[in-house]
């Protein structure tokens, strides 16, 4: 039962529908009270975690999933152990920590043996990891690895966060390489639409849009913050809503501004 649970807050946590989230997770936490193995405990942490970042908040969600990593691994449960520190890596990076995260990550990789569905994850995500630290060859090398392995499994959603990741490397190499990262946004947002992954698809869509308002594209930035807004929106990110307010703002500006020049006299 609690297996089937986690996935119901999985598929819930994936598809935004967080206040439904919730109810779930009190159902679990009810039945875990009739059972005290540790692993029991680190899965209600582990969806508690899942839940607390798709609401943006980073840091209880790094508390929770650093819980769920230490029950797992009194239990024994080196899988759950690694799915933990790949979440706990992720929940990391969202407030700047980029070293901690990449050591997490390199350690998911070591436990599973880099072979697996969580290892490609693992890989996807240490190339963010690596951005964070200016280490853009090593991100494009573990970006193309996860593609792979993620296409060698079918992992539609997995495939989704690595052609974002392949965008971020586009964006950060030098000089940056803003048509690649295009195409590779464009794959992204593709997958995880296909999947209904709209927790992942509201960042996805941000990060684009505040590429192309970078580049001077402030009028196709605009569709692409105004349904991250409504994504975050519905989610409840009230922060995210409110930064995208400022970056519409600023790409309202922009095409006013270039519109205005356009029609001036010579």
């Amino acid at each position: 039962m609690a297996n089937l649970l986690q996935r119901e807050a999985g598929c819930l946590n994936r598809l935004g529908e967080l206040d439904e989230v919730e109810a779930v997770l009190a159902r679990l936490r009810a039945q875990v009270k009739e059972d005290a193995s540790p692993s029991a405990h680190g899965l209600v942490r582990g969806i508690e975690g899942g839940y607390l970042l798709a609401r943006g908040q980073a840091e209880p969600a790094a508390r929770a999933f650093r819980e769920a990593v230490s029950y797992y691994e009194r239990g024994g449960f080196r899988r759950g152990s690694a799915f933990g520190r790949t979440f706990l890596a992720n929940s990391l990076m969202a407030v700047g920590g980029f070293s901690e995260a990449a050591a997490l990550l390199s350690e998911v990789v070591e436990i599973q043996g880099g072979r697996d569905f969580v290892s490609a994850a693992a890989f996807t995500y240490r190339a963010r990891a690596y951005l964070g630290l200016g280490l853009v060859e090593e991100a494009r090398g573990d970006a193309e690895t996860g593609l792979t392995m993620a296409r060698q499994f079918g992992n539609r959603m997995g495939e989704g966060e690595a052609h974002l990741s392949m965008a971020l490397v586009h964006t950060a190499s030098a000089p940056p390489d803003y048509v690649a990262a295009e195409e590779e946004f464009a794959q992204a947002e593709k997958c995880l639409r296909e999947c209904e992954a709209r927790t992942a698809l509201a960042p996805a869509l941000r990060l684009h849009g505040e590429m192309r308002l970078k580049t001077g594209d402030a009028a196709g930035a605009q569709p692409l913050l105004q349904e991250a807004r409504s994504l975050f929106g519905y989610m409840g990110r009230k922060d995210d809503v409110e930064a995208i307010d400022v970056l519409l703002e600023k790409a309202q500006a922009a095409e006013s501004a270039a519109g205005s020049t356009v029609q001036s006299p010579n």
